[in-house]
This record gives C-alpha cells, sequence and structure tokens, in this order.
C-alpha cells in the first residue's frame, strides 16, 4: 500500500516537473508583436463559439510534430495562415466581438518538437475560461494551477504518444476564480510517464 501511494506521489511529482519545464520555456520566447515581429496578414471576423471550437479542434489534432506544420494547422483551423512580411510566423489577426484576436504559428524552439501555436486575444475579448477548461478536459486533458499566483497560467496536458505530451497554457484574468482568458499556447513537450 505504501509502495502504491510512493509511486502516485512519485508520478506526480514528475508530472509538475514536467509541466514547470514547459512552462519555463514559454515564459522565455516573446508574447509581444512590438518584440519585433512583424503583422500578420488580415483574417476573418470570428465568434466566441468558432474560436472555442478551434481551440478544441487544434488541442485534439496535435499529436505529433508534423501535426503543427502551418499547412496541417490551416486544415484543423480552417483559417489560412499566410507568412508574415519578414517570414518569421505565419498566421493571421482578425475581429471578435469588441476585440481582435491572432492566430500565429512560428519555429519558437528549435530544439523541440513541432512549430509553437498561439492564439492571442485582446484584453476587450477576453472569453469565457469555464467554457474552455470544460471542452479541454471532456478530451482528456488535465488541468495543473501554478501553486503560485504571479504567473497566472493554468497549463493543461495530455500524453499523445510515447514519451511525448501535448501542453495547453491557457493566460487567465486570475488564478483564484478564472473566468476569462486571452492568450492560448500549444507546445509538444517530451513527458514523464
Amino acid at each position: 500500500m505504501q509502495d502504491a501511494t510512493e509511486l502516485q506521489i512519485r508520478q506526480a511529482q514528475e508530472r509538475a516537473a514536467t509541466i514547470l519545464d514547459a512552462a519555463a520555456a514559454t515564459e522565455q520566447r516573446p508574447l509581444e508583436t512590438s518584440t519585433g515581429y512583424a503583422e500578420l496578414s488580415p483574417g476573418p471576423a470570428l465568434t466566441e463559439a468558432q474560436i472555442l471550437e478551434k481551440i478544441q479542434a487544434l488541442a485534439v489534432s496535435l499529436q505529433a510534430a508534423a501535426d503543427s506544420d502551418p499547412e496541417n494547422l490551416q486544415k484543423v483551423l480552417a483559417l489560412t495562415l499566410p507568412p508574415d512580411a519578414r517570414n518569421d510566423r505565419r498566421g493571421v489577426t482578425g475581429r471578435i466581438g469588441e476585440g481582435s484576436y491572432s492566430w500565429a504559428v512560428w519555429d519558437a524552439f528549435p530544439h523541440r518538437p513541432g512549430q509553437f501555436v498561439q492564439l492571442r486575444l485582446s484584453k476587450d475579448a477576453c472569453l469565457s475560461f469555464p467554457a474552455l477548461k470544460s471542452r479541454l478536459e471532456a478530451d482528456g486533458f488535465t488541468a495543473y494551477v501554478p501553486p503560485f499566483p504571479d504567473d497566472p497560467r493554468i497549463t493543461f496536458d495530455r500524453h499523445v504518444a510515447p514519451s511525448l505530451s501535448l501542453f495547453v497554457a491557457v493566460m487567465v484574468d486570475t488564478l483564484e476564480a478564472p473566468a476569462c482568458f486571452t492568450t492560448v499556447d500549444f507546445k509538444l513537450g517530451p513527458s514523464h510517464e
């Protein structure tokens, strides 16, 4: 009995360490277009329901590094993702209600599998976190809420292949009782199982 409990504790610690490693790598990449990225091409106006459907479709479809190639992402998101003016990223930006969104994909982590995919929403387009959470959990993702409130990012993860997990990091308004989110990052990374 004690061995089983120790094994569960060790597995939980390894999972938390993997998620923290993924979050630390995410913190080291640029977040804002003002950091030097060229503007993305204009895209269609979308609704909250359409954005949530696209997030869920992407979270389910990312199973291997090749799944994050822009050509595959265009099919899953049903959006054209043209390259920016400097060919650093591919993506689009458009309206959602009174705010705006941007979908972008680029090779932010050259030594990790797949490309980095990010959805950013303007503050006036903050979407329902409970609606997103229920969709991700229904698809088998497990939420990890950091113990310290200095980084309001909740990470969902799911094992997708041998030694590979998909991490979906969601920037929320507050960790205590998150109501909405403004950023969703998708990244494949090593898992410990």
